[in-house]
């Protein structure tokens, strides 16, 4: 009776070979081999527009991978690997990839400046980005450094929470496959609160006295809150609603011989709040 014989067919000596974390600047590779041992392995890399400017490595022959480093952006490069043993060498396997772009930022803008807050925008003129980070820090280092971490699909943020007229300096940088991109620095400053100054008391007689006071905003003011307290605090406090485009307030039906202090807090369109400013007016003996 005849014999059948199968046969299961070996696994080529030099194998498989992959590339792939691709990178601007460096590319990874493996490969495969079957039961023979070989003494080394040896990758050339060569540009694939200049064909006979190569370089080599020589790798041990326990090697299945390797990183190959130190490339050019957006270049296509013939990639050639085989193996030595007893001094004769395989077959090459050969393949080609083109690395990518390398991460390069665009230009960063700053708008809707407020006085806690800004808008910072910017714009990848080439490559990857995994993410952005943005480090902000106040220009006389009062306050804690703010450090934003933003994934590689945004293109704005709002940076809130800050100290008005302030000058504020602006680190931004990009991070490509774990590695970060070449920094870009500027200034930038939050605008002013609003200010309501040279508050003064006259007219003072026994029961009550005037208060004016100036004011600047660039959005301009819908009103002015006074509130008024007596020096002892003994009486409750008397407020006062004053629109905008006043600034001045007769305050009447006051106790004679008494001090009293008077704070003027502007509100503007937007509902941004100036510092109070206050001064101190004592009502006329009878």
């Amino acid at each position: 009776m005849a014999g059948f014989l199968s046969s299961v067919a070996a696994e080529p000596d030099l194998s498989g070979l992959v590339v792939s974390n691709v990178t601007s600047d460096a590319v990874s590779l493996s490969w495969r081999t079957g039961e023979k041992a070989f003494d080394s392995f040896i990758v050339e890399v060569r540009e694939s527009a200049l064909p006979t400017q190569a370089t080599g490595r020589t790798l041990a022959a326990g090697a299945r991978s390797t990183v190959l480093t130190g490339l050019k952006g957006n270049t296509q490069y013939h990639i050639k690997l085989y193996a030595t043993s007893g001094g004769s060498n395989t077959a090459a396997l050969t393949t080609l990839v083109t690395t990518e772009l390398k991460p390069k930022l665009g230009p960063v803008m700053v708008s809707e400046t407020h006085p806690s807050s800004f808008t910072l925008s910017w714009s990848v003129a080439a490559g990857h980005f995994d993410g952005f980070v943005f480090r902000i820090t106040d220009h006389e280092q009062i306050y804690d450094v703010r450090e934003l971490m933003l994934s590689g699909t945004e293109r704005n943020v709002i940076v809130s929470g800050l100290m008005d007229s302030t000058v504020f300096d602006v680190v931004f940088y990009g991070l490509s496959h774990g590695r970060q991109t070449p920094s870009v620095s500027f200034n930038t400053s939050t605008a002013p609160l609003p200010k309501v100054e040279n508050l003064t008391a006259s007219e003072i007689t026994p029961y009550g006295f005037r208060v004016s006071w100036s004011a600047q905003s660039n959005e301009g003011f819908s009103h002015f809150q006074v509130k008024v307290s007596d020096s002892g605090q003994l009486l409750e406090p008397q407020e006062y609603i004053v629109q905008g485009n006043q600034s001045l307030l007769d305050i009447l039906g006051l106790i004679t011989g008494i001090g009293y202090e008077v704070s003027v807090t502007g509100v503007s369109e937007t509902g941004l709040r100036s510092r109070p400013i206050t001064t101190v007016a004592v009502t006329d003996f009878k």
